[in-house]
């Protein structure tokens, strides 16, 4: 279902981004200053870059913003692993366990 309403949300994002690109043809002349170049851009183009660029650098903020909470998974993920090592080795090392069964070494609750 997830699937689905995605490529609805990106056939009309992409309708949108061909349309606005067809009705922009206008081309802009761009000063760079300290450089004696001045190209003409059309004006889709200019606009398209730009929301490009800051897709680009917002994802780079939500990567390193989020490098904190991925070593903290990291180490947690470690953390499971050697317990569920130091359990399997305990479990290996006593033989199975009697709790619950007839002869058990527990004391009887009062």
């Amino acid at each position: 279902m997830k699937s689905i309403i995605f490529w609805i949300i990106a056939v009309i994002l992409a309708g949108f981004a061909a349309g606005f690109a067809a009705f922009n043809q206008h081309h802009a002349v761009l000063d760079l200053w300290p450089l004696d170049f001045h190209p003409s851009i059309p004006i889709f183009l200019i606009v398209l870059a730009a929301l490009g660029i800051g897709f680009l650098l917002g994802g780079m903020v939500v990567y390193f913003l989020g490098g904190a909470n991925r070593a903290l998974r990291r180490e947690a993920l470690y953390r499971n692993e050697m317990l569920e090592r130091e359990n399997s080795t305990l479990r290996h090392k006593n033989g199975p366990s009697h709790i619950g069964k007839e002869g058990s070494t527990l004391p009887s609750p009062r």
